[in-house]
């Protein structure tokens, strides 16, 4: 049977009659080779079925895709192909089902340009975009109420604001005795807030500069420590005419 095998490829090769030259169709043997009209024929008509068999929404997209129904969260799926074995794309992440049919065609078209195997199970979709939040005002700029004054201490005679912040010291007694407790305490609250509304605007300041320095690619770095504690020194300074 060997024999008889390597003798018809000989033969088939020899005389040149695998086709479309001759009528052979494959090329002989028990490990024989189709020819590549036969190979051509066997694909249209694999494609003949899968297109025959597939959901109606599939029709005309390329081999290896598959329908995933809303009940199981619609979705268009790529599966076993030669250079990717399974990777899923959501209508919900497109937005639409004609969104994600152009999103794995694309998809398709680089992967088999490339030719670069990404052989990868995941679920593809844009990535969702961050909430854009607001920067926190740091914990440390809370205006002072009567009921909790943080900074404010309480003495003998009245009361001393004494707050510390980024490094720099903001001292002053409010003791007078021709006042009452609560007075003194009401004008130890009204300074330190005209503080911290000054060091708040000038942390608002400082954010939106350096937003702006990240957006132009040529800026200058931003605001450095020195800087921001120079602006804080000078409004303190217009406040309370003080030397910190």
């Amino acid at each position: 049977d060997e024999e008889l095998n390597d003798l018809e490829i000989e033969c088939i090769e020899g005389f040149g009659t695998l086709a479309p030259n001759g009528y052979n169709l494959a090329s002989g043997g028990g490990n024989f080779k189709h020819s590549p009209k036969t190979i051509e024929l066997m694909k249209e008509r694999k494609r003949a079925n899968v297109e025959k068999n597939r959901h109606e929404k599939l029709r005309g997209m390329p081999m290896y895709v598959s329908y995933y129904p809303p009940s199981r969260g619609e979705a268009i799926r790529v599966v076993n192909h030669p250079l990717c074995n399974d990777i899923v794309f959501s209508v919900h992440k497109y937005g639409s089902f004609e969104n994600a049919k152009t999103a794995v065609l694309e998809f398709l078209a680089e992967l088999e340009a490339s030719g670069v195997s990404r052989r990868t199970t995941k679920m593809a979709g844009p990535k969702p975009k961050k909430p854009l939040t607001a920067p926190k005002i740091p914990p440390a700029l809370v205006y002072p109420t009567p009921d909790k004054h943080p900074g404010i201490i309480k003495t003998k005679y009245g009361y001393r604001v004494q707050k510390k912040y980024k490094g720099i010291r903001y001292f002053k007694n409010f003791e007078n005795r021709q006042y009452s407790m609560e007075e003194n305490k009401a004008a130890a609250i009204e300074w330190l807030a005209q503080i911290i509304d000054k060091l708040i605007q000038e942390w608002n300041d400082t954010q939106s500069q350096k937003n702006v320095q990240r957006l132009d690619v040529g800026g200058s770095d931003d605001v450095g420590d020195d800087e921001i504690n120079r602006m804080i020194n000078d409004a303190v300074n217009d406040i309370a005419g003080l030397k910190i």
